[in-house]
């Protein structure tokens, strides 16, 4: 039995249906603990960066047809001027600051803090292609399971079908 026959026989009867919009996400990330949307502009180049890179070279965001005119392949360009990448009417993203509180407290006990973000969790996410960019592999994982897949994607097992399944795998195993 090869991976994806043993991810559909272990976790397809645990497949979200139906893809959430930006909106629920972002309820579903207030559910979880208190939210404050950052301006992109506020946030530090480099974790901005890091993120846009990211969102630009997901296979969600590409495989929709956005523009690549600017894309990159070397990271660096992204952290030195992230404003360049925001630019094409095709990438809208929003940023939040997950503040810690009593309620989201198991998502900082699995949280790595590193010299950049220092204790805080950061989230993106792009609203068309709903790509999310996390910098807590937890709640990356909560929020992209909660997203779910559409039929479309189930019935014809797309890249974001098997994706689905790969992320109810490593929360199931504590991969975060």
């Amino acid at each position: 039995m090869d991976n994806r026959e043993r991810l559909i026989q272990q976790y397809g009867n645990h497949v979200r249906i139906g893809e959430k919009k930006i909106g629920e996400m972002i309820n579903y990330l207030r559910e979880k603990g208190i939210i404050f949307e950052i301006p992109l502009e506020d946030m530090n180049p480099s974790i901005l960066g890091c993120f846009i890179y990211n969102i630009r070279h997901s296979w969600r965001f590409i495989s929709l047809g956005f523009p690549d005119d600017n894309l990159e392949s070397d990271p660096v360009p992204y952290i030195k001027h992230p404003e360049r990448f925001m630019e094409s009417d095709a990438f809208n993203v929003v940023g939040y600051q997950f503040s810690k509180c009593i309620n989201n407290d198991s998502f900082y006990k699995n949280y790595v803090p590193d010299e950049a973000t220092g204790d805080t969790i950061y989230i993106m996410l792009e609203t068309k292609s709903k790509v999310i960019a996390c910098n807590c592999g937890k709640l990356f994982l909560e929020l992209a399971i909660f997203r779910g897949v559409s039929e479309y994607d189930i019935e014809n097992k797309t890249v974001a079908f098997y994706e689905h399944l790969s992320n109810l795998d490593f929360f199931e195993n504590g991969e975060y």
